[in-house]
């Protein structure tokens, strides 16, 4: 049976037990269980123990990748105390290719030679059956193995392939790299990634797109185009700041300094052959606004080369109860240029209040995240009267603005209200997600919400809810959350590990009251692709769009 006849199978059975879980009173329904605690691990001799407690990548084929271990985390300020974790005893496992759960990568034995990893950490998916991940080698000294990282590309088959490696030569340089940072990888499988060369670590960004050989984007001391002066540093990657980003189409878009009669700040964009300009920088006019932009935040990119981005302004736009620069939220396209999103001290739309200054607790606005259909997510602070509070917005691509929850509204599916907010994220169809706290003080009482394809916010999975962690509806084995984690990464084209694709998916992790762990899938408000077979219901929609997965 060819195996995507298999997977229509299995997604039949997945809906049958869907219906099943509905029927029982508190159970999450939707989820698909991808490794857990006491699990055997495919291909060893060993089980699982901690799993995906470092974050959960999830491709837009509904694929994961994350880091696990045969042993367990202490945990004792959130759970009973456990054995501590052994050191050097994690994992890197894929879904990636669809052949099912692989070990891909683990602290022992690593690249062909004498050479074995000391870590392994952060791996990425993509959506052509590609993961990259970290690791560095042992036999390094101790001080220097957290620099000596490499970045290493999966591909089910094949031979792992050395992306970049500590101590090779840095392409379009005649030195070789001292220190290699947060790799980013899009949807395609490009990569981009900060590194240092030499001892005196003379940052620079590389690149890998479209299949050709790793390049040199920007480096420092080089001429930062659209000045007079040069690239002195670029998103000063000690700080681990996450300012780089990678699109679909292949533009890198990241936050750098130059140097020219002073300092500045600024964001570039370079596009899929290279070519790299100057979007805004520090000292810039703020169109639309009356002021200069004082500071920029990290951009986030899409596969149309579009860009969103907070800015700081001066003078502020609304000085009262400030101190600071004022805010202002941003998108960049080549047809529209700069076009104002938000700005401090703006009536926030439908709501009785206006973006607020920033406060200690509540950031005017946080760095946006950025789908592939254009809308831009946020988190932003409200003042209505002398009160202060949190909010979470959907910017349309056309800049149209509506809230999606506010601090102190009834959470969904909860009998609590939302206390604070957790980084959104959105996908290409404008559907937006986040977590959020619901009992103030408590680490415990959170949850994950999306919304589905009519916009409304629905409940994906709350501490306290019961998961059934087995995928045989025949025999239920029901466990208590106690805690979870989502991945809110933007959207693939952030650095970070994202874990809500354009289906409407979300991948988490959740730990039980029992001490167990897992890695899961939420269905709960994934959208079939659009196909004009509807009679033939959700499985015909997805046996289709799993068809033209398969041949590519």
């Amino acid at each position: 049976m060819k195996a995507v006849h298999r997977w229509a199978l299995a997604a039949l059975g997945s809906m049958f037990l869907w219906s099943v879980e509905n029927c029982l009173a508190g159970v999450v329904s939707g989820v698909r269980t991808v490794a857990l605690s006491g699990m055997p691990a495919p291909g060893t001799n060993e089980t699982f123990g901690d799993v995906g407690y470092s974050g959960v990548s999830l491709n837009n084929r509904g694929e994961t990748a994350f880091i696990a271990s045969p042993s367990f985390n202490n945990f004792e300020f959130l759970f009973e105390p456990r054995p501590t974790r052994a050191i050097n005893d994690e994992s890197v496992w894929t879904e990636a290719g669809g052949s099912g759960l692989r070990r891909i990568a683990h602290e022992g034995p690593g690249l062909p030679g004498d050479a074995t990893y000391a870590n392994v950490a952060r791996p990425l998916i993509s959506d052509q059956g590609e993961t990259i991940y970290h690791g560095s080698f042992s036999g390094q000294p101790a001080a220097t193995q957290r620099s000596a990282v490499n970045i290493l590309r999966n591909r089910l088959g094949h031979t792992d392939v050395v992306v970049a490696a500590h101590g090779s030569i840095a392409p379009s340089t005649s030195v070789t790299y001292f220190e290699i940072h947060r790799p980013s990888m899009n949807a395609n499988g490009d990569v981009a990634f900060f590194g240092g060369v030499n001892a005196s670590n003379f940052q620079g960004i590389w690149a890998e797109v479209g299949g050709e050989a790793l390049d040199l984007v920007a480096r420092r001391g080089d001429s930062a185009p659209g000045t007079t002066g040069t690239f002195r540093d670029l998103s000063e990657i000690l700080t681990f700041d996450s300012s780089l980003a990678i699109g679909s189409a292949g533009h890198v878009a990241f936050r750098g300094a130059f140097f020219s009669d002073r300092t500045k700040g600024a964001i570039w964009l370079a596009n899929p052959t290279g070519a790299l300009q100057i979007i805004v920088g520090e000292g810039d006019v703020a169109p639309g606004a009356n002021a200069t932009f004082h500071t920029v935040g990290p951009p986030r990119v899409n596969g149309r080369g579009e860009l969103a981005f907070s800015t700081g302004l001066s003078p502020t736009p609304n000085p009262r109860g400030s101190n600071d620069s004022g805010r202002a939220l941003w998108r960049y396209s080549t047809e529209t240029g700069l076009v104002l999103v938000a700005i401090q001290g703006q009536q926030a739309p439908g709501v009785d209040a206006v973006f607020a200054s920033n406060h200690i607790n509540f950031p005017t606005f946080r760095d946006p995240a950025l789908g592939e259909g254009g809308h831009a997510a946020f988190a932003a602070s409200l003042l209505q009267g002398n009160v202060m509070t949190e909010s979470i917005w959907l910017a349309d691509p056309s800049s149209e603005l509506k809230m999606v929850a506010r601090q102190g509204d009834p959470a969904p599916g909860t009998d609590d209200i939302f206390i604070d907010f957790g980084t959104s994220t959105v996908n290409a169809r404008g559907q937006l997600a986040f977590s959020a706290r619901t009992v103030e003080f408590s680490p415990l009482h959170h949850g994950i919400w999306a919304q589905d394809r009519n916009g409304v916010l629905r409940p994906i999975v709350k501490a306290g809810d019961s998961l059934n962690v087995n995928d045989n509806p025949a025999t239920p084995d029901l466990r208590e959350v106690q805690y979870l984690s989502f991945s809110e990464g933007g959207s693939f084209g952030s650095d970070r590990i994202t874990g809500f694709n354009d289906l409407g998916q979300v991948a988490f992790f959740a730990r039980f009251t029992d001490g167990t762990s897992g890695v899961f899938v939420s269905n709960a408000v994934a959208v079939p692709e659009p196909s004009s077979i509807v009679a033939l219901g959700p499985l015909a929609l997805m046996y289709r769009s799993r068809m033209r997965w398969a041949g590519h």
